[in-house]
């Protein structure tokens, strides 16, 4: 096992929320609770399901490391980024 190599791969599923309008330029909900925009405009809250299945990952690094994922689902079919471990 390198420390500083390493392939994975990883799902996960879960409850996404979601707020929508006809008009995205305002969201906002009143004071009130009502649930209307400031144009008048329905909102709509909804929660769905999201999953994300990433078959293969490789992450390079000790402390400090990169990664990057392919897959599909909620976040797309590719991520990377930087990771830090303390």
């Amino acid at each position: 096992h390198n420390k500083y190599f390493v392939l994975y791969s990883c799902a996960a599923a879960g409850a996404m929320w979601k707020r929508t309008t006809s008009n995205p330029l305002f969201n906002k909900v009143d004071n009130a609770g009502e649930f209307f925009d400031e144009l008048g405009d329905q909102v709509k809250n909804e929660v769905k399901f999201a999953f994300q299945v990433s078959p293969i990952g490789i992450e390079v690094g000790n402390h400090v490391g990169v990664f990057v994922e392919a897959g599909f689902g909620q976040m797309g079919i590719a991520q990377g980024g930087l990771r830090f471990r303390w």
